[in-house]
């Protein structure tokens, strides 16, 4: 299985990937298969969702948690957007609501609206 933990170490969580989630075995647990969306078709204030990983747990064993994100785009350029954390997660999250995260196509599960 390839290394998720390398972005959990250096940035708190992973961003699932619709295209790393085709590899086998890239991640341990299965997920659906989402519809993604194209950068194209995705305005200012439209809302999409991404799933992010992260650790949890405080003892010597912790556990891999996955959330559904819902997030509101603020800007759009070619290949990517940037969008604000709208969900409100767990404490152990690494993220809060607002946070600022840039996303490309293949991060983006679906839009909202």
């Amino acid at each position: 299985m390839p290394n998720i933990f390398s972005d959990i170490i250096e940035d708190g969580y992973h961003i699932f990937s619709r295209k790393n989630a085709k590899k086998p075995e890239f991640y341990q647990n299965e997920f659906p298969d989402y519809p993604g969306v194209k950068i194209k078709d995705i305005k200012q204030d439209d809302r999409v969702a991404i799933r992010i990983l992260f650790l949890s747990g405080v003892d010597e064993y912790p556990q891999t948690e996955s959330e559904l994100v819902e997030m509101e785009v603020v800007f759009v350029d070619d290949d990517s957007i940037v969008a604000e954390v709208m969900t409100e997660l767990p404490d152990e999250a690494p993220l809060e609501r607002y946070d600022s995260l840039e996303l490309y196509e293949e991060d983006i599960l679906y839009k909202i609206n």
